[in-house]
């Protein structure tokens, strides 16, 4: 049993080195980078989403009716529609903006498998460590609810990702010279699911350092005030049988 809380512990201790990888910042994976869409198109370089694996592809028909769903979607939500200066401005400038945006649609696929690959591993790590402590004998349930909440906030972050994927490739297909109101609409969404996004990946790096490795601290320093306390008892039953 002391080998199996001597293994735990090594275990956990391995966890205080991996855990902080899921504290670099979402900002850091891709430089931070900002999408102006207020009413020019200067700067859309910015994101982030990925190629998830696909089960049954929609035809051209489904893709083109969800993608004017949310244009509608988007236009239903605006307070105030464009201006035709406004539109005219914008449908002149708004291919070169395209352009950055297939850039920003490749970026945002590795920024996306890196976080796939960070969290899933975390949750890997975890799960190991509920199971050694069950074979100690160590009371789970409190980390396993912890484990619970953040893969669910992982779960979110992802479905936000999701869509915020959708708004970027709605502003780099749609043809923004003749909807330049469509255009802008999708990267406002595209810029506020990217705010969501950073708010979220924040969340979860607080999470992991504020309630999960102190929950970890605290079984570790459970395990080894039982490994302490056996050895003096070891200890004093030897010096009585000498």
């Amino acid at each position: 049993m002391k080998q199996l809380r001597l293994l735990a512990i090594a275990i956990i201790m391995g966890m205080f080195v991996a855990l902080p990888v899921v504290t670099a910042t979402y900002a850091q994976e891709d430089g931070d980078t900002d999408t102006e869409t207020s009413e020019s198109t200067e700067d859309t370089s910015e994101e982030e989403p990925s190629e998830r694996p696909t089960q049954d592809r929609p035809t051209d028909e489904e893709r083109d009716a969800a993608a004017e769903a949310r244009r509608q979607e988007r236009a239903d939500a605006r307070e105030a529609a464009l201006s035709a200066a406004q539109e005219a401005r914008i449908a002149a400038r708004c291919a070169n903006a395209q352009e950055k945006l297939q850039a920003a649609i490749t970026r945002a696929s590795a920024v996306e498998s890196n976080r796939q690959d960070i969290y899933s591993n975390v949750s890997s790590k975890l799960a190991d460590i509920v199971s050694r402590l069950d074979a100690t004998n160590i009371d789970t349930a409190e980390l396993s609810s912890e484990i619970a909440d953040y893969e669910s906030q992982v779960t979110s972050f992802f479905s936000t990702f999701d869509n915020y994927e959708l708004a970027l490739q709605d502003a780099a297909s749609i043809d923004c010279e003749s909807d330049p109101e469509g255009f802008v609409l999708a990267l406002e969404d595209a810029r506020d699911l990217r705010a969501q996004l950073k708010s979220a990946a924040e969340d979860i790096k607080s999470y992991v350092r504020g309630t999960i490795l102190v929950t970890l601290q605290e079984i570790k320093e459970l395990l080894d005030s039982v490994d302490t306390e056996s050895d003096e008892n070891n200890a004093d039953d030897s010096s009585e049988e000498s």
